[in-house]
């Protein structure tokens, strides 16, 4: 491979703006902006699952998921963080949770089978 072809492919990858998705939602009047997750932010959800082994993984996932990337719209402040955890994984079906989940299901095409996977 020349040097100009493997510049060509670096400025493509690596060289290139690292944008990740975001999404914003609405719930209940309050404007939430969800982030697709970066490899290290999966990685660090990922072994936070092998330290609580008491709750469902499918619950597990998902709640950590929503904590690692919902955010105040325009900021790098996260809106929850590991002390919601409990009270995220107690509410009900259809709640915001959920509708976060679906925004990160949006943003990084990810479902709860596929995370097991990886």
């Amino acid at each position: 491979m020349t040097n100009t072809a493997k510049d060509a492919l670096r400025k493509a990858t690596v060289g290139s703006k690292n944008g990740l998705k975001r999404e914003t939602v609405d719930i209940d009047g309050n404007i939430f902006e969800v982030r697709q997750p970066s490899l290290m932010d999966k990685e660090l959800v990922y072994a936070e699952l092998k330290k609580n082994t008491d709750v469902p993984e499918g619950v597990a996932i998902i709640v950590n998921m929503v904590i690692a990337c919902t955010f105040v719209p325009g900021t790098d402040e996260k809106v929850f963080d590991s002390t919601d955890f409990d009270n995220l994984s107690s509410r009900g079906s259809g709640s915001f949770v959920d509708i976060i989940w679906g925004a990160y299901q949006n943003v990084d095409n990810l479902t709860v089978e596929d995370a097991k996977k990886t």
